[in-house]
């Protein structure tokens, strides 16, 4: 298990020699006719967002339905966790280190600027240092990718979200 949240569970899992890390959204306790329309929205919003690769966005590799139970997504796996997780292990390799966090900054920010770029835009609504993984750099330099997209939404009305399942947008704290 990698972790737990207030949608549901992350486990790593192996999948043709890769790793990857498997976000499970429960559905349990959702009423019959809800699950069947946050299985068909899931469904859509998959296959947009399958669409957004980005070397700072985490890759989409593929989707789970469990209709009864829960809705899966395959992602990719960060070997170092959140930049959140980072922040709290190690602060000194963040904080007093301007260039990684230059580094850091400009890499948030270009996954922002082309989640922007989409045509409608797409809005995260819950961009936070837990949302940020971080993956090695081919220069051995950490690279920071956005997750985390079950709040986002589209400009144009189109929904990539559970967020009705859930609630409002976003974390309260930020």
């Amino acid at each position: 298990r990698l972790g737990r949240g207030s949608f549901g569970t992350v486990d790593a899992v192996q999948l043709d020699g890769a790793s990857l890390a498997l976000k499970r959204i429960s559905l349990a306790g959702t009423a019959a006719h809800e699950r069947a329309r946050l299985v068909a929205g899931a469904r859509r919003d998959f296959r947009a967002l399958r669409q957004l690769v980005h070397a700072h966005v985490v890759e989409l590799h593929g989707v789970v339905l469990d209709e009864t139970d829960s809705i899966g997504l395959l992602l990719e796996r960060a070997p170092h966790g959140s930049l959140r997780t980072l922040l709290d292990a190690s602060p000194a390799a963040v904080v007093g280190e301007e260039r990684v966090q230059l580094r850091l900054a400009a890499g948030i920010a270009s996954g922002m600027a082309f989640l922007h770029a989409q045509t409608p835009p797409v809005l995260h609504h819950d961009l936070k240092s837990e949302n940020v993984l971080l993956f090695d750099g081919a220069d051995g330099q950490l690279v920071p990718k956005l997750t985390d997209f079950g709040l986002a939404v589209n400009v144009g009305g189109s929904t990539a979200s559970l967020r009705s399942h859930h609630g409002g947008a976003g974390t309260v704290a930020y």
